[in-house]
């Protein structure tokens, strides 16, 4: 059984120091920035393109990808999924207000979604990692207190037969 421990703990070893090399290593892709100025003509497509990136500003309180110059380098206007209290409503004269008075008192989201899903990311990787090394630890915690517990017994029972052969020799 012992073995088989330690085949797991070396197993979880193997998995979670891998595990956090390719979450290294897989998050330095620019597909992100390339979504973001991609050039569509096809009106279903800029649609979605609009949709998605509505979609991950408002959930995610970002604006582009470097933060809300991206529009303006593309000569477009930041968006009301940028503007905390503007987004949530439906298109209509409040949602407008709202949107031009977040666009003029600058309370848009200076984040990019870049910056803020790489930290996400970057949680959720040393959750993964630091949950691997709480049950490795407690792995090896339950081998030891296993290979202490065979000890003992086997040290109990050899006693136990000195006992058993001196009571019966007298």
């Amino acid at each position: 059984h012992s073995c088989f421990f330690i085949f797991l703990v070396s197993v979880e070893l193997v998995v979670g120091v891998g595990g956090a090399v390719i979450s290294a290593w897989v998050g330095g892709g620019s597909e992100l920035r390339t979504h973001f100025y991609r050039n569509s003509t096809d009106e279903f497509e800029v649609a979605k393109h609009r949709t998605y990136w509505d979609k991950m500003q408002s959930e995610n309180q970002c604006c582009g990808v470097d933060g809300p110059l991206d529009y303006s380098i593309l000569h477009r206007d930041i968006p009301p999924s940028c503007c905390a209290r503007a987004y949530p409503l439906r298109d209509g004269g409040a949602r407008r207000q709202l949107h031009a008075t977040c666009l003029s008192e600058r309370t848009f989201y200076n984040r990019g979604c870049e910056d803020v899903l790489r930290l996400r990311k970057a949680v959720k990787g040393n959750i993964f990692i630091f949950t691997g090394i709480i049950f490795t630890c407690l792995e090896v915690l339950c081998l030891g207190l296993a290979i202490w517990l065979a000890l003992t017994i086997r040290r109990e029972r050899r006693k136990l037969q000195a006992n058993l052969q001196a009571h019966f020799e007298t």
